[in-house]
């Protein structure tokens, strides 16, 4: 009896023999992937449990007496290159020889002396990428560091990849790494933060003068009157305008310590030697303090850049008129004032480190040095009503 129903009037898809094919080829395709995983897997327990852990630079600390120069590579950064003078200074050639801090050369050589591979993984070349290891002179995402002897010789270079996935074997703290010209990489242990600007390695330090100690500041601007901005002692909050003239105001009591407080902390965003401007077209500053320390500032603005150079020296000691006390101010923590022979160690070491360079300054601080009388001072009246109406 022939029966109505459809299903089994036709044999499912299955049920053919090209059905039962792909059903065997999908099965198998299965069973290979899950090998795949597994062998995979058995390898990599393999390696993990057969790998000892290891430094890249053993020898290091006995080379580190033939070191002559560090290169650091990465694709936004360019090239920083760090040399030393074979006798007592690390310097920039980039940045017309400035010095470098010797204490960030020692701090990368000990990262490097420390850093230990903690486990194996890919040796495939074509996988770098996937762990930012290709090498940035081909346009990779890696940071490699390389140390070269006396020689020109390259004794010691490692590219820096990603950071290790969060919950991965070592991964806290760790980075992907690879010797330099070797496709091998390994998860590495270690502070492998390498820093890529050249300003990092420098020391930015201008001048640190804080308020506190600042007597008096002399003005003379680009354009308009010399002032002066003064305090009679280091507790005074507010600086005076020593020459507001007849009819005028302040803007506010507070306006000239934005100038008096300007030298404090100044870092550099860019160094040139001083031969390269003509400062005696800018504003020129002297800076006095209660303690004894002269900072003569010439600041020049060419554009929306800020440069300044920068000189020291001291004061004559303050002379005791007969029968009176002498105008010193005395040694206070607090105000940060500081002894006589102190501030005459200060003023060599700004002059050791100032001498011969020009500073490009944030704007900010820049600006202020660039303040003449007129901008402290509140507008005439029909000048505010010119701007009223405008």
């Amino acid at each position: 009896m022939t029966s109505n129903d459809p299903q089994a009037q036709s044999p499912s898809f299955f049920g053919t023999r090209q059905g039962r094919h792909i059903l065997i080829l999908g099965a198998l395709t299965v069973l290979m992937v899950v090998a795949a995983i597994y062998a995979v897997s058995s390898e990599r327990q393999a390696t993990t449990a057969n790998f000892e852990p290891f430094v890249f630079f053993p020898d290091l600390e006995d080379q580190a007496e033939f070191l002559r120069e560090v290169i650091i590579t990465s694709k936004d950064d360019g090239v920083v290159r760090m040399e030393w003078d074979g006798s007592s200074k690390w310097f920039a050639p980039e940045k017309f020889n400035f010095a470098v801090k010797v204490e960030e050369i020692r701090g990368l050589l000990i990262q490097l002396l420390e850093t230990e591979a903690i486990e194996a993984k890919t040796a495939r070349a074509d996988w770098h990428e996937m762990l930012g290891l290709v090498d940035p002179a081909q346009g990779g995402a890696g940071v490699k560091v390389e140390l070269k002897n006396a020689d020109g010789d390259i004794f010691g270079a490692l590219i820096v990849g990603d950071s290790v996935g969060v919950g991965a074997p070592g991964s806290d703290g760790a980075r992907y790494v690879r010797r330099a010209g070797e496709n091998q990489t390994y998860v590495a242990r270690g502070d492998l933060s390498v820093k890529q600007d050249i300003n990092d390695w420098l020391d930015r330090n201008v001048v640190d003068l804080f308020r506190e100690r600042v007597e008096k500041v002399a003005v003379t601007p680009l354009d308009g009157a010399p002032f002066v901005l003064s305090r009679a002692t280091a507790s005074d909050e507010n600086f005076a305008l020593n020459s507001v003239p007849e009819g005028r105001e302040l803007l506010s009591d507070t306006t000239p310590n934005q100038l008096g407080s300007a030298l404090a902390n100044v870092k550099f965003d860019d160094v040139r030697p001083a031969t390269d401007f003509d400062f005696s077209k800018g504003a020129q500053l002297a800076y006095e303090t209660f303690d004894g320390l002269r900072l003569s500032i010439a600041a020049l603005k060419l554009g929306d850049d800020h440069w300044v150079q920068v000189s020291a020296d001291l004061l004559p000691e303050s002379v005791v008129p007969s029968g009176g006390e002498s105008t010193a101010q005395p040694v206070d923590p607090s105000t940060g004032l500081k002894s006589r022979e102190d501030v005459e160690a200060e003023a060599a070491l700004i002059v050791s480190r100032t001498a011969g360079w020009a500073y490009r300054i944030p704007s900010w601080k820049g600006d202020a040095l660039q303040r003449d009388l007129e901008s402290m001072l509140k507008p005439l009246e029909d000048d505010a009503a010119d701007s009223a109406a405008e």
